[in-house]
C-alpha cells in the first residue's frame, strides 16, 4: 500500500480546541457548559479459596495469580458451580468473562464429553472472544477445540470442525439460519451430538437484545431449549448484561427460565475517575465542527471513540476526516474524487475509521485488528461498539449527541476509565434531547436505564417461528427423529406465549391463517430461518458493487434503513467512501452501486401516508384529546433528492432522472401506533408534521426505546370515529417494524403520555414551535 497511518502530516491550518489536560481550555466557537465528574471507585475482593472450581478452574486463576475475585464475580461463580443459571447484570469492565470461563471449565473438567456454546450479539465481540476462549482452555490445561461460526465464516466445513469443538463461539443469527436448520441433514451429524452434549449455554451481552432482535430471538431460545430437550440434553445458562431495568424480567422474557440475577448493587469491580465535559460549538457546520475535534485528539495523541446514533453521520464524517488526512481539496473542486487508492485500501492506512453493523466480514476484521494493535486514533462509530469489545489505551469518548437510555449512556462512557483516568465529551447536535441534556447537565447521568423491550405476543414473529419449529421439514421434527422420538407437539419446556402452540398445530397441518399469508408466501419454497432474520422481520437488500464482471459484497441493509441511506439515486457512504446507488431491485433484494464523487443526498419532503384501520382500534379520551392505539397502513415515497457538489444544491425528479424506472420509490407496511385527535391540530399556524416528529422525540425521552424502532406520522382521519366526525387532523407515534411490537402502545401505559406532551410542549418552546395539544 505504502501507505502508514503515522505518515500524515499535521494539518497546517489544525488550531488547538479541547486541550483534555488542561480543561476548559477552548476556542471561541467552543463551549464547555458543564462538567460533571463520576468519581473513583475502590474494588471490593473476597477469596476464591471457598469455590469449588477444581483443578482446571484453580489452574486458571493461578495462571493470573488471582487470589481473591471482585465481589460480585464471587457471587456469580458460586451460584453457577452449583449449577444454576446466573445473569450478570454489572457495569462495563467488571470482569463477566471470567464468570462464563470458570463456569465452564468446571463443566469441562468433570464430563470429557461436555460441550460449551457461547453466543455473542455481533461478529465483532465473538472473534475477540474465541481467542479469550483458546487462551482460557490453554491456561486451564483442558485439551479440544474451540472454533467460531458466524456469517463470515464458510458453510462448508462447519460440520466437521463441530465435530471435535469442545467450545463454539456463535452469533444467534447462525443458531437460527444454520445449526437449527440443519439438525436432520445427514450430512451434518456433529450439529445434534453437539446439542445433546451441551452443559452450558453463554449469553452474553443480554440487554442489547430488545426490540426486533430481542423479540425474535427469545423465540430461538425457546427453540433451542425444546431441541436440546428432545435430543435428550440438558444445560444451564450463563449470561452477562449491561446494567439494566428490571434484569430478572428482562432474562426470563429473553430465555423462558428464572435466574439468579448479580447486579449493580453487588459490583465490586474499581472504577478511574471520568470527567463528564457538556461541550457545544456555535458553528454552523456539525461534520466539520466533529471532524475539527477529532483532528485535534489524534494530534494531542489521545486514543478516541465516538458514539454516532446515525449510520450517515458516522459516515459522512469520517469521510470528511479522510478528506483533511489526505490533501487539501482544490478550491472549486470540492466534490471531485481525489484518491487513486483501491476502494478499500484506505482501511490499512488512515488512523480514523468509521465502523458500524453491516460491513462486510473482511472489512471489519481490518478495523477491529487496528483497534487491537494500537494503530489507529481513533474509531467513529455506531452502537455497534457499545458493547463488550475492549480496546486498550483508549483516553477520550465523544458522544455525539445524548443517548436516550441510560443503559447506552453508560454503556458508551464505560469505554474509559478502565485502567486509567478517563475524558468524555458530550457534544451538542441541536436535537431536543440535547436541549433537555444541556439545560440541565445533572439529570443526564440519572437518566433511567432501559427496560428490554421484548415483545412475544406479536402474531406475526409467532408465525416465523412457528415455521421455524413446527414445519414437516422443520427442526422439531429432525430433532426428534436423531433422539428417536415420536414426532408430535410434546410438551414445551420453556414458557410460550399465549397462541404459539396453536400456530404450530396449524403450520403442520398446512393452514395459513389468512392475516398471515403474505409470510408464508415470503417463506414459501425456502427454509424461514434463511428468508427471516433474527434483526429484522424483512428481508435484508445485499449491497453489491460492480468491478468489472465481477460482483463486491458492501455490506446490507433492512428496507426501512434504504429507504433513508441507499434509495435510487442516493450516495450511499461504506467505511466513509462514497457510492452511487445505480439501481434497487426491490424483488432479488439487491442494491447496485458504484464509485462516486463525495457527495451527499437526502430525499426531499416526500409522499408520506398514515391511515388508521378502525377495526382495530381501542378509544381512550381526556377532555378534547382523544388517542387511538389501532393498527395503522404507512405508505412512505421517494419521488424527488437533493443532491449537495460542494457548496452548490441540485434537485432531482425521478420523473425525470435515469435513477428510478418510475416517479417514485415506496414503502407500504401495516403497524400499530397511537393515534391522536384534538382540535388545536386544525388551527392555523400548527404543522401536524411537526408536532408528530416532537411527540416522538419526547416519548423516546420518556420511554427510552432505539430511535429507529419508533416514527411519527399525521394525516386526515378518512372515516368517522364516534362523535370526532372524518376529514380531522391526527398525529400519531407508530412503530417502524413491519408487522409492529406494540412499542408505540407504551405511550397509553402509566403517565407517559402526560409526560410525554408535557416533554413535547417544552421542547417546542425551545424551538419556537406551536404544538397545540395541552395535557389538562
Amino acid at each position: 500500500m505504502g501507505c502508514e497511518p503515522q505518515s500524515y502530516p499535521a494539518l497546517s491550518d489544525s488550531r488547538p480546541l479541547l486541550r483534555l489536560r488542561d480543561m476548559p481550555i477552548v476556542p471561541s466557537s467552543f463551549t464547555v457548559v458543564e462538567t460533571l465528574t463520576l468519581a473513583a471507585r475502590a474494588e471490593s475482593l473476597r477469596s476464591a479459596d471457598s469455590l469449588e472450581v477444581g483443578r482446571r478452574g484453580r489452574a486458571y486463576l493461578d495462571s493470573y495469580e488471582r487470589e481473591s475475585l471482585w465481589s460480585h464475580q464471587h457471587a456469580a461463580v458460586e451460584h453457577a458451580l452449583g449449577g444454576g443459571d446466573v445473569c450478570v447484570a454489572t457495569s462495563t469492565a467488571s470482569g463477566k468473562t471470567l464468570v462464563f470461563h470458570l463456569a465452564s471449565l468446571r463443566r469441562l473438567e468433570e464430563n470429557p464429553s461436555a460441550r460449551v456454546l457461547a453466543l455473542y450479539p455481533t461478529k465483532a465481540l465473538g472473534e475477540e472472544q474465541e481467542e479469550r476462549w483458546k487462551d482460557a482452555l490453554r491456561r486451564a490445561g483442558i485439551t479440544g477445540t474451540v472454533t467460531r461460526i458466524d456469517g463470515s465464516v464458510p458453510v462448508e466445513g462447519r460440520s466437521a470442525v463441530i465435530a471435535n469443538a469442545r467450545v463454539v463461539v456463535a452469533t444467534p443469527d447462525v443458531v437460527h439460519s444454520w445449526f437449527l436448520t440443519r439438525l436432520g441433514d445427514a450430512r451434518s451429524p456433529a450439529l445434534g451430538r453437539f446439542l445433546s452434549q451441551l452443559a452450558v449455554l453463554v449469553v452474553d451481552e443480554i440487554h442489547a437484545y430488545t426490540g426486533v432482535f430481542g423479540s425474535n430471538a427469545a423465540f430461538l431460545f425457546r427453540r433451542l431449549d425444546q431441541v436440546v430437550t428432545v435430543l435428550g440434553g440438558n444445560y444451564q445458562i450463563v449470561a452477562a448484561s449491561a446494567t439494566i431495568a428490571r434484569p430478572e424480567a428482562h432474562f426470563e422474557k429473553l430465555l423462558g427460565r428464572k435466574a439468579r440475577v448479580v447486579g449493580a448493587d453487588e459490583d465490586g469491580s474499581p472504577k478511574h475517575r471520568r470527567d463528564v465535559h457538556f461541550v457545544r460549538s456555535e458553528g454552523t457546520n456539525l461534520q466539520g465542527d466533529l471532524a475539527s475535534l477529532f483532528l485535534h485528539l489524534r494530534e494531542e495523541k489521545k486514543r478516541f471513540i465516538a458514539f454516532f446514533d446515525s449510520r450517515q453521520m458516522a459516515e459522512r464524517t469520517a469521510a470528511t476526516v479522510a478528506r483533511s488526512l489526505r490533501a487539501a481539496v482544490p478550491e472549486g473542486n470540492e466534490g471531485a474524487e481525489v484518491e487513486p487508492r483501491e476502494a478499500f485500501d484506505h482501511l490499512l492506512c488512515y488512523d480514523i475509521l468509521p465502523y458500524r453493523a453491516g460491513f462486510e466480514a473482511e472489512h471489519r476484521t481490518m478495523i477491529q485488528g487496528r483497534l487491537s494493535d494500537g494503530s489507529l486514533a481513533g474509531v467513529l462509530s455506531t452502537s455497534a461498539l457499545e458493547l463488550g469489545l475492549d480496546i486498550p489505551g483508549l483516553d477520550v469518548v465523544v458522544l455525539v449527541g445524548t443517548p436516550a437510555s441510560g443503559t447506552s449512556l453508560h454503556q458508551r462512557i464505560g469505554r474509559v476509565g478502565r485502567h486509567a483516568p478517563g475524558y468524555v465529551v458530550l457534544f451538542y447536535t441541536g436535537s431536543p434531547s440535547d436541549e433537555v441534556a444541556f439545560a440541565s447537565p445533572e439529570s443526564v447521568l440519572t437518566r433511567p436505564l432501559s427496560d428490554g423491550a421484548i415483545h412475544i405476543e406479536s402474531p406475526r414473529i409467532q408465525y416465523i417461528h412457528a415455521l421455524c419449529f413446527a414445519r414437516p421439514d422443520g427442526e422439531l421434527n429432525a430433532a426428534s427423529r436423531l433422539g428417536h422420538h415420536r414426532t408430535g407437539l410434546p410438551e414445551f419446556p420453556a414458557e410460550w406465549p399465549a397462541g404459539f402452540r396453536r400456530l404450530c398445530a396449524m403450520v403442520r397441518a398446512g393452514e395459513v391463517p389468512r392475516e398471515l399469508r403474505d409470510l408464508h408466501g415470503m417463506a414459501t419454497g425456502e427454509v424461514p430461518a434463511h428468508v427471516f432474520p433474527l434483526r429484522d422481520i424483512e428481508r435484508q437488500f445485499t449491497i453489491t458493487l460492480a468491478r468489472g464482471n465481477e460482483r463486491q459484497k458492501l455490506g446490507y441493509l433492512s428496507f426501512s434503513q434504504l429507504m433513508r441511506e441507499a434509495y435510487p439515486g442516493a450516495v450511499y457512504y461504506h467505511t466513509g467512501k462514497p457510492f452511487r446507488v445505480t439501481e434497487v431491485n426491490v424483488g432479488q433484494r439487491r442494491v447496485s452501486v458504484q464509485r462516486c464523487p463525495f457527495y451527499t443526498t437526502q430525499p426531499l419532503p416526500n409522499y408520506e401516508q398514515v391511515v388508521p384501520q378502525r377495526d382495530a382500534a381501542e378509544a381512550h379520551r381526556s377532555g378534547e384529546l382523544f388517542a387511538l392505539d389501532c393498527e395503522l397502513k404507512v405508505r412512505k415515497a421517494i419521488t424527488s433528492i437533493r443532491e449537495r457538489r460542494g457548496n452548490t444544491y441540485v434537485d432531482i425528479s425521478y420523473a425525470e432522472s435515469e435513477y428510478c424506472p418510475g416517479s417514485l420509490f415506496s414503502r407500504e407496511y401495516f403497524t400499530t401506533g397511537v393515534v391522536l385527535v384534538h382540535p388545536a391540530l386544525d388551527k392555523e399556524g400548527v404543522e401536524p408534521t411537526v408536532v408528530a416528529a416532537l411527540l416522538v422525540e419526547a416519548y423516546l425521552l420518556v420511554v427510552p426505546l432505539d430511535r429507529q424502532d419508533v416514527d411519527g406520522g399525521s394525516g386526515l382521519l378518512a372515516q368517522s370515529w364516534g362523535d370526532w366526525g372524518s376529514a380531522r387532523r391526527f398525529v400519531s407515534v407508530h412503530d417502524q417494524t413491519f408487522g409492529s411490537l406494540r412499542l408505540s402502545g407504551q405511550l397509553l401505559e402509566d403517565d407517559a403520555l402526560v409526560r410525554t406532551l408535557e416533554l413535547a410542549v417544552q421542547l417546542s418552546a425551545r424551538h419556537h414551535v406551536t404544538v397545540g395539544i395541552e395535557q389538562r
